[in-house]
């Protein structure tokens, strides 16, 4: 009788488990589910919840700031510099643009266009639509930034200058 006894609470004991663990397997297939959504992201998830939002650009600059092309939850983690790029010959002109990474990102309406570039963005200046050489001035914020150097000088006939790849000490 003891030997019939143990073998079904062996048998209940062997339910048991099988039906614990495909429920946990079931419940973190559900949970996964809900965390594909962003509604479901917000309260399942820690991280979602304390991550910040992204820094706003800085107000009243002389020339307008451009963020990257490439922005996104990693860039703003990543180390970043402010390049600005002055157009001495001609002064301004709105067909002028820098592009970071291949995407435009600031015109020389103004005549200088300040961005934010991080570690191996390639920085490119389109002076395709001018009929004249131009000449540009390339300086850095700080002392992050090795190449290009600070206070470069670009000159060139109308194509795209080539400024190369960011590169932080």
């Amino acid at each position: 009788m003891f030997k019939r006894l143990r073998s079904y609470s062996h048998y209940i004991k062997h339910n048991f488990l099988t039906l614990a663990a495909a429920g946990c397997v079931l419940l973190l297939i559900a949970v996964q589910i809900l965390l594909l959504g962003q509604a479901g992201r917000s309260y399942l998830s820690l991280v979602d919840r304390l991550e910040g939002e992204p820094l706003a650009n800085q107000e009243g600059s002389r020339a307008s700031v451009y963020d990257s092309p490439v922005l996104n939850r990693l860039t703003a983690l990543r180390e970043s510099s402010l390049l600005t790029v002055t157009m001495l010959e001609p002064a301004s002109d709105p067909q002028v643009f820098v592009t970071v990474n291949g995407e435009p990102a600031g015109h020389f309406v103004e005549g200088e266009v300040a961005i934010k570039v991080y570690d191996g963005d390639y920085v490119e200046i389109n002076a395709s639509a001018v009929s004249r050489p131009v000449r540009f001035r390339l300086a850095t914020a700080d002392d992050k930034v090795a190449v290009p150097p600070n206070g470069l000088v670009l000159e060139g006939k109308p194509s795209i200058i080539t400024v190369g790849k960011i590169k932080f000490r």
